[in-house]
């Protein structure tokens, strides 16, 4: 009976002892799933970060075909006014048109270039 009364002892000792252990066992398991918590949270703001950085590169890359496109098509207009001055008749009033015509496509495909600017300013001279 006194083995019995041990082993009983014993027993509910050890049961004691596992469930002090328990909350520090659920802390350190809490820690955990809160560090990777952490960790999921900064892998997702990194991210996020990196897409902007990505998206803000296409945009300035957009904008820098946008100026060069523009400028080309400028380059073509005043040509165009250049080729109606020295043209005689009808030719010289088709290739006048042809150069409004392309001002304004100019500032109404690429409004924010430095391109469209100028064109504006060439058409304001006109008095169009």
């Amino acid at each position: 009976m006194e083995a019995e009364t041990r082993a009983e002892e014993e027993g509910k000792r050890a049961k004691e002892e596992r469930k002090a252990k328990a909350p520090s066992e659920i802390k350190r398991h809490a820690e955990a799933e809160e560090k990777a918590e952490e960790e999921r949270n900064r892998r997702i703001k990194e991210e996020a970060e990196a897409q902007k950085a990505r998206e803000k590169a296409a945009a300035e890359q957009r904008a820098k075909e946008a100026e060069v496109s523009a400028a080309s098509k400028l380059k073509l207009a005043k040509d165009l006014h250049f080729a109606s001055l020295d043209a005689v008749g009808q030719e010289s009033v088709r290739l006048e048109r042809e150069y409004i015509n392309s001002l304004h496509e100019i500032i109404k495909k690429y409004p924010m270039t430095k391109a469209a600017k100028e064109a504006k300013k060439l058409l304001d001279k006109m008095g169009r």
